[in-house]
């Protein structure tokens, strides 16, 4: 079994992980510098999860890990499209 979440998978902004190392070392001293990654890595796999939080998941993502997302609309007015013109064409069919 595989785990849901891979470390390839996870791929953080550097300068959210560098400011994440100030401020855990900061905070808590190096226990802080050790545990800061991989609580922004937990804290980022949430917030892609949970839909109104996205926006910060977003901003803690790394560059390369961002893919452009296709527009649900498009699929549904190309399906809309698609049916309008098989329609036309059975009610030519249905006639003869």
């Amino acid at each position: 079994m595989t785990p849901y979440i891979v470390g390839s998978k996870v791929s953080i902004n550097p300068f959210a992980a560098i400011l994440a190392l100030l401020v855990g070392g900061e905070i808590w001293g190096a226990a802080g510098m050790i545990m800061a990654l991989p609580v922004i890595a937990m804290l980022k796999v949430i917030f892609d999860s949970y839909g109104p939080l996205e926006p910060i998941g977003f901003l803690l993502s790394d560059v390369d890990d961002v893919k452009p997302k296709k527009p649900k609309h498009k699929k549904k007015l190309q399906s809309f499209i698609t049916e309008v013109w098989d329609g036309m064409f059975r009610s030519k069919n249905n006639k003869d």
